[in-house]
């Protein structure tokens, strides 16, 4: 019987490595085409009533005039310039391209934002190359307290349309604490000669405070995730869970700790949470 050298044992077991890590990225990459979604131009965009946040225009297309992205958001500026953010808003980002325009994302996004970047590979290496050398994408970042995702749009210019896939979407995800681009819970302020009016779900009329107990449940976006265990002389009721901002760090407020909350009559109360807090005390 023919005795097999180390050396081949060695060679054997490093092709075989080798050929397994190849067939693993074949089957990743099926599996991320398979996901993908293809976005055409569509007529169905109406982002007239909501406020742009920012533009940026990218070539695109070799030849021809430059594309614009677009993000929009639902929130509208008041009369003193400043966004009136809800606690939660539609976000939509698209792309104009000529007279074709791509709805590139469409979604209510509570107690985040949407972030975007562009980007140009040189996947072929080419030395000092043209448009039409190099590979486009878009990606673009959903944030919320729950988690975060991450989007990822190809340009496909012989088709030309978007394959959008999910690029990053951790599993279990209970909740995250991000920064904000935007300032969503501050005073970002907005030039504008004819303000909109901004049109809460309920806005606390009297000028006075309110205050209401409840339990902390969990923590998100520099805010305490609260359950109302007595509904004082607030709106609320025994039960009801929503989201109250805190200046203090997480650490003051152990999760199960009762505590107090004050709001004042400029307090923009809904469904998911109070705006703006006077203060949060812990009471035990």
């Amino acid at each position: 019987m023919k005795r097999i050298s180390v050396k081949k044992w060695y060679r054997a077991i490093l092709f075989l490595l080798l050929f397994s890590l190849l067939a693993g990225c074949q089957q990743s990459d099926a599996g991320s085409q398979a996901g993908s979604v293809q976005i055409t131009p569509t007529d169905q965009i109406h982002e007239e009533s909501m406020t742009l946040l920012e533009q940026v225009e990218y070539t695109f297309v070799p030849d021809a005039e430059r594309a614009s992205v677009e993000l929009y958001t639902s929130a509208l500026i008041a009369d003193d310039g400043q966004m009136g953010w809800d606690s939660g808003d539609q976000w939509v980002l698209l792309m104009r391209q000529g007279e074709q325009e791509f709805l590139l994302y469409d979604e209510y996004v509570q107690y985040g934002e949407v972030q975007f970047w562009i980007s140009s590979l040189n996947t072929n290496g080419i030395e000092s190359p043209e448009t039409e050398d190099l590979d486009h994408h878009i990606y673009v970042m959903v944030t919320t307290s729950v988690g975060f995702t991450m989007y990822y749009y190809g340009w496909n210019g012989d088709e030309s349309c978007f394959q959008k896939s999910v690029l990053l979407n951790p599993e279990t995800q209970w909740n995250t604490v991000h920064s904000n681009k935007y300032n969503l819970f501050g005073a970002h302020t907005f030039d504008k000669e004819t303000p909109s009016e901004v049109t809460p779900d309920f806005v606390v009329e009297e000028e006075q405070t309110y205050h209401f107990a409840a339990e902390v449940v969990k923590y998100g976006n520099d805010a305490l995730y609260v359950k109302v265990t007595d509904a004082g002389d607030s709106i609320l009721s025994i039960g009801d869970e929503l989201y109250v901002g805190v200046a203090n760090s997480y650490d003051d407020y152990p999760l199960g700790c009762t505590v107090e909350v004050v709001y004042n009559s400029e307090a923009i109360v809904d469904d998911y949470g109070i705006g703006h807090t006077t203060s949060v005390s812990k009471v035990q």
